[in-house]
């Protein structure tokens, strides 16, 4: 995985996190909405386990959210990422500002 997978991976499941919070969810609660474990929602969520495409189809589903527009927080990262000569290189930037 490169660095800007490992970029665009952890900055998803902080805001998968931060969605949770702000539901006032544990991780048990969103593990029983999503049908998944509560151990695989806390592995993710401190990057023990990689989440795969369905894992956060499910997530997304326990937090009632779509899945896009989680996708489209991240991409706003980089404010100017369609014309960032950095975010079209291979570990482009995706802003850690």
């Amino acid at each position: 995985m490169n660095e800007r997978t490992k970029r665009i991976q952890a900055k998803a499941i902080k805001q998968l996190k931060k969605i949770r919070i702000q539901q006032g969810l544990s991780h048990d609660v969103l593990a029983k909405r999503a049908g998944v474990t509560r151990s695989a929602v806390g592995h993710i969520e401190n990057g023990k386990r990689n989440p795969s495409l369905l894992m956060c189809l499910r997530l997304a589903y326990g937090l009632n959210i779509e899945l896009s527009d989680l996708l489209k927080k991240i991409e706003k990262e980089c404010p100017k990422s369609r014309d960032c000569t950095r975010c079209k290189q291979r570990d482009g930037c995706l802003s850690d500002d």
